[in-house]
């Protein structure tokens, strides 16, 4: 009996899809600090740095290569792709940076020492809900990928006629 193998680009795309679905879960847990409460808002907005990072590094060969060649000619999509991973990794930062500044519960009282907590809470609204629009665009951008690869983890038909948008593959994963 022989052991079934499956190819390493596989389990690494599986692997990249499973961080970049918790992300997404982490994100929409984060959209509404009241549903979560404080304490698991805040401490999952600086936990979410890990998978982030994790996320930047895996994809670091793509960002060094397309970041050398910013000045010279390349497909629009990859500006396009360049520009929106520029502008979510800003978002990202400043929410996060902003939430610690901001925060009542896992590290109380810095903005209120400097007097500066309405600034920085004016600050956390405005990245965060960039991050939202960001990461939304993101998925959107990448939604071929995702498709392909949800469709060769669980086995389903993801081809092109089929699943060109998140509404097609929607209606086409859930069988109506």
């Amino acid at each position: 009996m022989t052991a079934r193998t499956i190819p390493a680009n596989r389990t690494r795309n599986a692997g990249r899809l499973a961080l970049d679905l918790g992300m997404f879960a982490a994100l929409l847990l984060l959209l509404e600090p009241h549903a979560t409460g404080l304490p698991v808002h805040e401490w999952l907005g600086i936990a979410i740095s890990v998978p982030i990072l994790t996320h930047l590094l895996l994809n670091w060969k793509w960002v060094v290569t397309v970041t050398k060649k910013m000045f010279a000619p390349m497909p629009l999509a990859t500006r396009v792709n360049q520009g929106l991973n520029t502008f979510l990794f800003v978002a990202t930062v400043v929410a996060i940076q902003s939430g610690v500044m901001i925060s009542e519960i896992a590290t109380p009282g810095i903005a209120d020492a400097l007097g500066t907590a309405r600034a920085w809470r004016a600050l956390h609204d405005v990245s965060s809900h960039a991050m939202v629009f960001g990461a939304a665009a993101h998925a959107v951008l990448h939604w071929r990928w995702i498709a392909r690869t949800v469709g060769r983890v669980f086995g389903i038909d993801t081809t092109p006629a089929r699943a060109s948008s998140p509404a097609v593959a929607t209606v086409t994963v859930g069988g109506r």
